[in-house]
């Protein structure tokens, strides 16, 4: 019979691996939706912005409109779309509305809660004014 303790650390063991190529799949993720962004003529001002609330992958900003990106990465993009559960635009909206808080500067722009999704064939997509929430 195998001892308890060793099973246990394996199954942690286990999961911490999980996780961290999980977190990896998150960079690698956020990586390409920069790219496709930067192409498209964004300028990226934040990366990961974490509050206690919850955290924005990218902020980016183009003339006057700021924009609030999540990014997905799933086997397709409309799993990738309804990964993005009305709790976690809550979360997103409340990390959004504390970053506006302390730039001033936004004042009269433009704000917007974008996607970008990465399916695992094809090619990403940026999904503009996927939510609405109330930033004010």
């Amino acid at each position: 019979m195998q001892d308890p303790r060793t099973t246990k650390q394996k199954t942690t063991r286990s999961r911490l691996v999980t996780k961290q190529a999980a977190y990896r799949k998150g960079l690698r993720a956020e990586l390409k939706a920069e790219v496709l962004l930067r192409k498209a003529g964004w300028q990226i001002l934040e990366r990961r912005y974490k509050t206690k609330q919850g955290e924005i992958d990218l902020i980016a900003e183009q003339d006057q409109t700021i924009v609030f990106v999540e990014v997905k990465a799933r086997r397709g993009t409309e799993e990738g779309l309804y990964a993005i559960t009305p709790r976690s635009q809550k979360r997103i909206a409340n990390a959004a509305r504390e970053w506006v808080s302390l730039h001033s500067d936004m004042v009269g722009k433009t704000l917007r809660f974008d996607a970008v999704i990465l399916p695992q064939r094809g090619e990403a997509q940026h999904f503009p004014n996927l939510f609405e929430a109330e930033i004010y």
